[in-house]
């Protein structure tokens, strides 16, 4: 690696770092949020397929059902077809926010949003915000390290037009994207469900008495 992109990974990596740290609360505070929400609720959405898929349409229904999923005894589907998951994704891929998208692909129709869906796409968000966070570091106080990445004879000196060029190289240093998506993953996977769960109901029960006070 050039000594020039050597300097600048060295300062990127460890403003994302401390960024991911000042994070890392609210991205727990958020998952065990949904865990208490999908968990505490007594009805359930899942994808039915027993009223038959016709040929060109395999994603099946989504219905409501009784909630009979015990956290507290939850143990991970280990045959699950694709591939390693975590246990709170192998959880909370039972769970449906009721949101739907067009797969564009033949024969599947509709795809079904997870609860841990919903945490990736907010996860991407969060990589966004430190991506731009961090430009704005870089672009501030080193600008220069960012000429030889400019990749269309962008003006150094505007920064609105260098930012294109930094939003490549964000994902060759993978401080934006899935590389850090999977990185933020790991602030909560560790942590034990149930512990996730409890601290969900107890800023539920927290917020409740607040709001009762008042």
């Amino acid at each position: 690696m050039e000594q020039n992109t050597q300097k600048l990974a060295d300062i990127v990596y460890r403003i994302a770092d401390e960024l991911i740290s000042q994070k890392k609360d609210e991205i727990i505070d958020f998952v065990s949020d949904i865990v208490y929400e999908v968990t505490s609720s007594d009805k359930m959405q899942i994808v039915d397929h027993s009223l038959g898929d016709n040929p060109y349409d395999l994603s099946g229904e989504l219905v409501t059902v009784d909630n009979k999923i015990d956290i507290y005894t939850y143990k991970k589907n280990e045959d699950y077809p694709g591939g390693y998951r975590s246990l709170i994704e192998d959880y909370l891929s039972n769970f449906y926010t009721g949101q739907r998208s067009a797969t564009y692909t033949s024969g599947m129709g509709w795809k079904y949003q997870t609860y841990y869906d919903y945490i990736e796409d907010y996860l991407f968000e969060v990589t966004n915000e430190i991506a731009e966070s961090i430009f704005d570091y870089i672009y501030k106080n080193h600008r220069e390290l960012l000429i030889p990445h400019l990749l269309f004879g962008e003006d150094i000196n505007n920064q609105e037009e260098c930012y294109d060029s930094w939003v490549e190289l964000s994902y060759d240093l993978e401080v934006n994207g899935g590389a850090m998506v999977n990185e933020l993953e790991c602030l909560f996977e560790n942590i034990d469900l149930v512990k996730l769960y409890e601290l969900g109901k107890r800023k539920s029960e927290e917020s409740e008495n607040a709001t009762q006070s008042n």
